[in-house]
């Protein structure tokens, strides 16, 4: 049987014929538990029982949470990232200017989906040539 990862699923739509990665640990009986997902956070919390507990609580809230506080939070979460990012970027380089750090931000979140704005922007150049 075929099955798609997520990884892999992101890259292509073909099936690879290895099963998704699953994490178990033992619970407090010895018996192994599954936890869904593979995400780096997951793991590294799973590592000791503070992350566990840790993790266990904030799916807790998250399962008994209405769509619209999820949808809230989740803009919530993405208005800090950005802030942190951008925080990051402007310690690293004090004298820039805020049209700098724009582009200097962009270019990190392209960077995390393998692009740049030079690569895009030769990409519409030899577009625009054919």
């Amino acid at each position: 049987m075929p099955w798609k990862s997520r990884d892999y699923a992101a890259k292509t739509s073909r099936p690879t014929s290895q099963p998704p990665k699953m994490l178990f640990f033992l619970n407090s009986a010895g018996t192994p538990n599954r936890i869904l997902g593979t995400k780096l956070e997951d793991r590294i919390a799973m590592e000791t029982e503070a992350g566990r507990e840790s993790l266990r609580v904030w799916r807790d809230i998250w399962r008994n949470m209405t769509g619209e506080q999820r949808i809230a939070k989740a803009f919530q979460l993405t208005e800090e990232v950005r802030q942190v990012m951008r925080a990051g970027i402007r310690s690293r380089n004090p004298e820039a200017s805020e049209e700098h750090i724009q582009y200097l931000y962009v270019n990190q979140l392209l960077a995390a989906h393998g692009t740049s704005l030079e690569q895009i922007k030769h990409q519409q150049k030899e577009d625009r040539t054919r």
